[in-house]
């Protein structure tokens, strides 16, 4: 872990100070599973101006990042299932 980086706006002294709150933060087993949806609301994206050629190259690069994030949901998913099948068989 990056010790400098988490001493950014005092989160490495928040983390010693208040172990035990960030413990179940980064260990908590009743996460669910981050998918293509969730990941996608993590972006905001600032268009260019309505009808410009960087606009329309905008809206195709975030069509196929949200093509890329579903594809990756898919083979987790599959993976997953395929895995499950051979433990089972």
């Amino acid at each position: 872990m990056n010790e400098k980086g988490l001493q950014t706006l005092s989160v490495l002294g928040a983390m010693k100070a208040h172990s035990e709150q960030f413990h179940d933060v980064f260990t908590s087993e009743n996460i669910a599973p981050l998918d293509a949806q969730t990941v996608d609301l993590v972006f905001r994206f600032d268009y260019m101006e309505q009808g410009s050629h960087a606009r329309q190259e905008q809206v195709m690069a975030i069509v196929f990042w949200r093509d890329y994030l579903q594809a990756e949901q898919w083979h987790i998913q599959h993976a997953t299932q395929s895995t499950d099948l051979r433990v089972n068989s």
